[in-house]
Formats: C-alpha cells, sequence, structure tokens
C-alpha cells in the first residue's frame, strides 16, 4: 500500500510539519526570553523591586536578604554603566548620571529622620507638658508653705504633691536622656545624608559639566548649628534692672529651639552672669553651651536646671531657698554643699559629671531628699569622664523621704537595707560600665521579691 496516498498519513505529515513549525517559534520567542535585557532596562527593574520592598513597613528575614541581594545587583549593573559611559552623549542634554544607589540611601535616611523628627516633636510637647506640671506643682506647695491656715492642712497632701515632683523630675530626666539619644541619631542619619551629597564631575566620565548633588539644602541647613553668646542674648533679652528684676521664672533651654532669623537653632555659648535676677525663682538653661553660670544674686531660686552645658563648677553660695537642683551632663568636679539648706532640697540629680572618687556620705544631712541622680549614663567613659562614687548606701539612711535612686554604671555595691521602706524605685543599669559593683545591687534587686525590673529600673511592687 502507498503511504503518501493514505489520507491519515497525509494528515499526520500536515500536523507534524504545523508542530515543528509552531516549535520554531518557541524556540525563537526562547531566545528572545534568555537575551539579556539592555542595562537600563534591568537597572529600572531593579530599582522597582528595591523600591517596594523598601517601602514595607514590616520585613521577613527573606525580604531583607532579597532586598540586599537586589542592592548589589543594582551597584555592579550601576558600575558597568558607569564604566560604558561614553562621550557620544549629546552636549545640550541634561545630565542624567545614575547615582540611584545613593539616592535610594537618601530615600531611606530621610525617611528615618522624618520618623525621628516626629518623635523628637512629641518627646519635646511631652517635655514641655511635664515642666508646665511642675512649675504648677511648685506654685502648690509655695502656697502651701506659705499660708497662714497651713497649720489646718492635711500633711498627707503636701505629701502627695512632693511625690508628684519627684515623679515629675524622673519623667523630665527620662525625656531628657530620650531625646538627647534621639538628637544623636537625628545627627548621625543627616551626616550620613551629607556623606551622600556626592558631587559628580561629568567631565571626569564623559565631558559632560554639570555636576549633581543629592542632598535637599533644607536638610544641610538643618545640621548646621548656630552659637550665640549667653550674656549677650540675656542682656538683649532683659535690658533694664527692672526686667531684671521683674523676671519670676527663666527658661532659656534649648528645648525652646530659639531660632535666628535664617531659622536655624541656636545655642547659648560662653559665660553667664545672672546679676540683678533678684525675684527669679526657676531657671531652666539646659541643653547649651554654658560654661560658666553665676547666679549669687539669685537668692529666691528654688528651682535650677543647668543640665547638658559644659559648666566645670557650680556656685550655689547663698541659694538656702533651693529645692530642685538639675545639673546633669557638664563637667563638673565638686558642688559645694555646705551653701545648700539641707531641710529645703527635695531633688538632687549630678549624673554623667566627672565627680571624684568618694563614699556617698556628702549625701546623709539631705534628709528630705525624694530623688538622688549620681550614676552615669552616657558615652563620657570614652573620654575617661564619669562620676566616681562607690560603696554602701548606707549613709543614705537617713534618707527616709527617698523616693528614687540613680546610681546608674557606679561602684556603690552594697547597703540595700539601708534604704527607706519608702523607696519605689532605683535605676543600676551597668551597660554602659560592665565592670561597675553596681552590677551587685542590680542581682540582689533581681533576686528581691519585692522589686521587678521594667526594663529600665528596678521598681517596687
Amino acid at each position: 500500500m502507498n503511504l503518501e496516498q493514505n489520507p491519515t498519513n497525509s494528515n499526520s505529515r500536515q500536523e507534524l510539519d504545523s508542530k515543528k513549525q509552531q516549535l520554531k517559534v518557541l524556540e525563537t520567542k526562547a531566545k528572545e526570553l534568555i537575551k539579556p535585557l539592555p542595562l537600563d532596562t534591568q537597572i529600572t527593574i531593579l530599582q522597582k523591586e528595591i523600591k517596594v520592598l523598601t517601602n514595607k513597613s514590616t520585613k521577613t528575614k527573606a525580604e531583607e536578604v532579597l532586598l540586599v541581594d537586589k542592592r548589589k545587583q543594582l551597584n555592579e549593573l550601576l558600575g558597568g554603566k558607569n564604566n560604558s559611559f561614553t562621550t557620544n552623549a549629546k552636549s545640550g542634554d541634561k545630565t542624567t548620571l545614575y547615582i540611584e544607589d545613593i539616592n535610594f540611601q537618601k530615600e531611606e535616611y530621610e525617611k528615618k529622620l522624618g520618623t525621628i523628627k516626629e518623635l523628637l516633636k512629641n518627646k519635646e510637647k511631652n517635655l514641655e507638658e511635664t515642666n508646665s506640671e511642675l512649675q504648677l506643682l511648685n506654685q502648690k506647695l509655695i502656697i502651701l508653705h506659705n499660708s497662714r491656715i497651713r497649720r489646718i492642712i492635711n500633711p498627707a497632701k503636701k505629701g502627695k504633691i512632693n511625690l508628684k515632683i519627684a515623679d515629675c523630675l524622673k519623667t523630665i530626666n527620662k525625656l531628657n536622656d530620650e531625646i538627647s539619644e534621639m538628637i544623636k541619631e537625628k545627627a548621625n542619619i543627616l551626616g550620613k545624608l551629607e556623606a551622600n551629597k556626592k558631587v559628580v564631575n561629568m567631565e571626569e566620565i564623559g565631558g559632560l559639566e554639570e555636576v549633581l548633588t543629592v542632598i535637599n539644602e533644607e536638610d544641610q541647613q538643618e545640621l548646621e548649628e548656630v552659637t550665640t553668646n549667653a550674656q549677650e542674648y540675656i542682656n538683649q533679652k532683659y535690658p533694664t534692672p527692672k526686667d531684671k528684676a521683674n523676671c519670676r521664672v527663666l527658661d532659656i533651654s534649648s528645648y525652646h529651639w530659639q531660632h535666628n532669623s535664617q531659622g536655624r537653632k541656636e545655642k547659648l555659648t560662653g559665660s553667664l552672669s545672672l546679676q540683678g535676677f533678684i525675684n527669679l525663682k526657676q531657671l531652666n538653661c539646659s541643653f547649651n553651651q554654658i560654661s560658666e553660670i553665676d547666679v549669687n544674686d539669685c537668692h529666691q531660686l528654688e528651682m535650677f536646671i543647668c543640665s547638658h552645658n559644659r559648666l566645670t563648677k557650680l556656685d550655689c553660695t547663698g541659694l538656702d531657698k533651693l529645692r530642685i537642683i538639675i545639673c546633669t551632663s557638664n563637667l563638673l568636679t565638686s558642688l559645694d554643699h555646705s551653701f545648700l539648706n539641707s531641710a529645703k532640697l527635695i531633688s538632687l540629680s549630678i549624673s554623667n559629671n566627672s565627680f571624684p572618687k568618694q563614699d556617698l556620705s556628702v549625701f546623709s544631712k539631705f534628709t528630705n531628699l525624694q530623688y538622688l541622680g549620681i550614676g552615669n549614663d552616657n558615652e563620657m567613659f570614652n573620654n575617661d569622664t564619669y562620676n566616681r562614687f562607690y560603696g554602701s548606701l548606707d549613709p543614705l539612711k537617713s534618707l527616709t523621704k527617698l523616693d528614687c535612686l540613680e546610681i546608674n554604671n557606679t561602684d556603690v555595691d552594697s547597703g540595700l537595707e539601708y534604704l527607706s521602706d519608702n523607696i519605689q524605685t532605683i535605676c543600676c543599669h551597668f551597660g554602659f560600665r560592665p565592670e561597675s559593683k553596681v552590677r551587685k545591687i542590680a542581682e540582689q534587686l533581681s533576686a528581691n521579691d519585692l522589686f521587678f525590673f521594667d526594663g529600665e529600673s528596678y521598681k517596687k511592687k
């Protein structure tokens, strides 16, 4: 039988030829798919993929690894593109040098910066509210103290106000530390943005003369910090003796972010004399660069906050009405306690200074203290600058009203049994200085059923 004349066989051959033709078409398409995409197209695809991964608020470990891998691929492609860049570009074209990796880093840093700015705004608002609450509480105490009918006032009321003041002070110290850390992180991010301000000379890689910068001028401006002479600022704001005498509350902390005409933040620097401020009751000059301050004329002063400056000494002569002293994060090596009214003082914070090696007996006369802070919580250890208090808590047994004690990273190592039953909070971290003997206090508190650790301090249950 002739196979070629068989209709069935003929149909099969036609079908086979059709399949072969389809196969050739598929092979052609496969080759096109396998063919590498143009470099620009590959870069664009990777950029989109990276952007999608970067914008995810939460990422799995696999996605984080993938993001790193994608960025490496992008950097390799960008390197290849820059190496193959020639002078074929038209001289009239706008420069389109690809620095996408830098731009992506910039976007990520700017997102972090935005988050930190928002957190800072909230923290500063909380700080302002707490300061306001503190002022109101102090005013209530003054009213109670000066009241002619104080003999019939329930003493517990005054005690509650004092406890609230101690809570406010703890909140202020905590907020100050948190804001300080955020400012450091913000400066770090702005520094990275500044590092990414790569000015690329196009002539070096292709003959083009245009220059590309990848940082916002506002960020660059915000990185700059302006200082103003402290004395000149005060003299300008309070020019007459009457202005000075009428001032009851003076807040020149940089948390109020004074701005100059260019909108940049100002910090007060140099020496400051408050001569003539004879009725001043509350002073806050924290977070500046003040190196010396004279408050000997401020005999009515009750609250003195001068933390985060460059003070090497603090003279409180004649300030026998002082109730609150916060001078953390300076360069103090001593504080003349002999001029302080031991019966008046309810809060003393000298943390993060450079007090020499000594025990705690210097504090034993301040029997009405509710808050005492003498520890170290910053990174000044690298400069060998920190408080060197050591020994037992025994000298504090006379502080029967002590509510909060901060001895972070010190060598205070024993004497928990001497603390008053009134104690509610003990801060005894040793993270910045692992060899600090305060670790023993922390270990004792960990094993004590009366206290629990909340992640920051030990609190009474």
